[in-house]
């Protein structure tokens, strides 16, 4: 069992009170000057932009968010105006990308998987940045580097990871019960596991913000993910040290993770959707991800019973 350690547990609950404040402000740079610069003076001569205009900041912001976090994945998605509605016309896009923060009383920092989106339309324009529950300890970077010749590369590389996997975190932690806390989940990398563990955290932390302009004005709120746990890896299990039952359960987790490509490949997209749930907007239906998330706690009990043989 690989127990977080206490000076990282004390000083990660001190960061998490602190929360994502301002993350827009910190942390775009950039791509927030070009969000207003690009946007207020087209709206302060007109109630709308032109089709032309939405798709030229559309094209400057995904091209300065992908400057400002050097996403670990991202997507643009670009809807043209219809035949019954000609002056329609829309965009989306998604970055993930790695906030840091310091964890007090070590040397160590907490690498939170966060989102960056961006959508509008013609007559509104909205951006969001926020912290997902999904992190990893710097220090899990250093058993990869001899492998991947940097720290660097070896943080952007379990970053990826925990993108691509992000389905287990999600299912996991939705709606999920209080025995579920201080509990571990693996999940498989460079023949080897990501030891994960799922810990307490506030319900009320800031976990980001949002922006939006229109031509009445801006506003701005705050985001907040409302989940008392999250997923947090500590350490990577490389082959040299891997036993058999946790080979064994890697080929679990792995076979599973492969069997559902496609519904995690949708959740990874979606899940910080801004309208609402997956089922809200015909992305995944509310049986679909429910019988989704039954099958993962199959898995995740396969997985408890390999790791106690």
């Amino acid at each position: 069992m690989v127990v977080v350690d206490e000076r990282l547990s004390r000083g990660l609950v001190r960061a998490e009170t602190r929360g994502l404040t301002d993350a827009l402000r910190q942390h775009t740079g950039d791509v927030l000057k070009a969000f207003y610069d690009g946007v207020i003076p087209h709206f302060e001569k007109r109630n709308r932009l032109t089709l032309f205009e939405m798709h030229a900041i559309a094209d400057d912001l995904d091209k300065k968010a992908k400057a400002a976090f050097s996403p670990l994945w991202c997507d643009m998605e670009r809807l043209p105006p219809t035949r019954g509605r000609p002056q329609s016309g829309s965009y989306e896009m998604l970055h993930y990308w790695i906030n840091p923060k310091q964890v007090e009383g070590t040397s160590n920092r907490l690498m939170m998987i966060a989102m960056f989106s961006a959508w509008g339309t013609r007559k509104q324009i909205s951006m969001r940045a926020h912290d997902t529950l999904t992190s990893f300890y710097e220090h899990a970077a250093q058993r990869l580097l001899q492998r991947c010749g940097s720290r660097e590369a070896a943080v952007r590389a379990i970053g990826q990871r925990l993108v691509e996997t992000i389905i287990i975190p999600t299912l996991a932690l939705h709606d999920a019960p209080e025995s579920l806390a201080d509990t571990e989940f693996p999940i498989p990398f460079m023949n080897g596991l990501l030891i994960g563990r799922f810990i307490r955290r506030s319900t009320e932390k800031a976990d980001g913000e949002s922006r939006t302009i229109w031509k009445g004005g801006w506003r701005s709120r705050s985001v907040n993910l409302g989940a008392s746990l999250e997923f947090v890896v500590k350490t990577y299990i490389g082959p040299e040290e891997i036993t058999e039952s946790q080979e064994r359960t890697a080929r679990q987790v792995e076979d599973w993770l492969a069997a559902r490509q496609g519904e995690a490949e949708i959740i990874r997209r979606y899940i910080g959707y801004k309208l609402g749930t997956l089922w809200d907007n015909d992305h995944m239906s509310r049986e679909a991800f429910e019988s989704l998330v039954r099958n993962f706690w199959g898995l995740h009990g396969n997985v408890t019973a390999t790791s106690l043989s």
